[in-house]
């Protein structure tokens, strides 16, 4: 079954130090504001700190993206313990317990595709928190892990969760890459390396929202004419040893994939020349994308997730007007229940929104 938001979907970087993290984030920003206002022949300070503020608010973003979303695995105990030493960073104690339980030979279908699942997880988790070859040879073998279980024919039974995982280790790579592109101006190797893990991801995602609608509606018509799984004796049966998902989970996954897929599209939008018509086209599949989902159930998790983008959105489209207005709609849906993370990405929107329209005194107070 997958799980509700209350853990991290593929727990790429570590969030134990977020208030610590998030206290530093104004800082930059009103730093930058000043920078903006100053006059000075040395633009290096001015510079650094505006790059400082977008690494900093874009690592916040994927952190939470990564830790605040719908699972994608089975709700045991053995993941939530996986979950919290990832967490801790404490990336080898997952990948060897995984590797050591792997290695044995009388694991069921359902348990090894579980423990491929986590270990592909604590690759991409490790590798947000190295850099160079280690961290490349991380995303790799976060995918190649998975490569027995895309491969197969016929497909595994929860194959959907796999090809998920893929895409997602792209587009961790391809945030990686914003970030360092904005660290680096200068080098346009990043954005492009970018650009391609980012269309990467796109093209997976929007893949498997066309296989899993095709598969929704074929369980329905399945179920709609009293169809039973079948053993290899012809007999029917309700028993698999690797069951694939249900119509709900196969409901909920097709959201987190139009999410995530919205994401990549706010991604490949920051990575694209500022003004060019890929920019604006990216931002606007965004918006389409994640506009459906914010308007969801008032307080839920995805919802909420959802409208703090959509107000980003509106932000890097021109629109402050609309953003306050999502940003209102926000600040409702975090009365009726929230964790801090969604709060603090809230007050940093908000002082952002308060910065594009100039005021640095209200921001301070925002």
């Amino acid at each position: 079954m997958i799980d509700h938001p209350t853990g991290s979907l593929a727990s790429y970087p570590h969030h134990s130090g977020l208030p610590s993290f998030c206290s530093c984030i104004f800082g930059r920003m009103m730093g930058s504001q000043n920078d903006g206002a100053t006059t000075t022949t040395d633009d290096t300070p001015k510079t650094s700190s505006r790059i400082s503020l977008s690494l900093c608010v874009t690592w916040l973003a994927v952190m939470i993206l990564t830790l605040a979303a719908h699972t994608l695995r089975a709700d045991d105990a053995r993941g939530r313990f996986y979950d919290q030493l990832r967490q801790r960073q404490l990336f080898g104690l997952v990948e060897s317990d995984c590797l050591m339980r792997l290695a044995g030979r009388s694991l069921s279908v359902r348990d090894r595709s579980d423990l491929t699942l986590e270990l592909s997880r604590t690759y991409a988790a490790h590798a947000w928190q190295t850099i160079g070859a280690e961290q490349d040879d991380l995303w790799q073998r976060g995918q190649q892990v998975l490569s027995p279980f895309l491969e197969q024919s016929p497909k595994s039974a929860r194959h959907e969760l796999f090809e998920t995982q893929w895409a997602l280790i792209d587009l961790s790579r391809a945030e990686w890459l914003l970030a360092q592109s904005e660290l680096r101006v200068d080098d346009r190797t990043l954005k492009q390396k970018g650009l391609l893990a980012t269309q990467a991801a796109i093209e997976r995602l929007s893949q498997l929202e066309s296989m899993l609608n095709k598969e929704t509606r074929a369980a329905a018509a399945g179920s709609a004419s009293g169809n039973k799984v079948g053993d290899k004796t012809g007999k029917p049966t309700n028993e698999k040893p690797d069951a694939p998902l249900t119509p709900y989970e196969r409901r909920t996954l097709s959201q987190q994939i139009r999410f995530r897929w919205g994401t990549a599209r706010l991604v490949q939008s920051k990575l694209s020349e500022p003004g060019s018509a890929d920019r604006a086209a990216a931002i606007v599949a965004a918006d389409e994308l994640l506009s459906p989902l914010a308007a969801g159930t008032v307080g839920e998790r995805l919802t909420s997730e959802s409208l703090i983008l959509l107000a980003e959105v509106a932000r890097l489209r021109g629109d402050l007007d609309r953003e306050s207005r999502v940003l209102n709609s926000i600040e409702k849906s975090l009365a009726v229940d929230a964790t801090n993370d969604l709060r603090e990405r809230f007050v940093i929107e908000r002082v952002r929104w308060w910065l594009a329209k100039r005021q640095p005194a209200e921001a301070a107070a925002a």
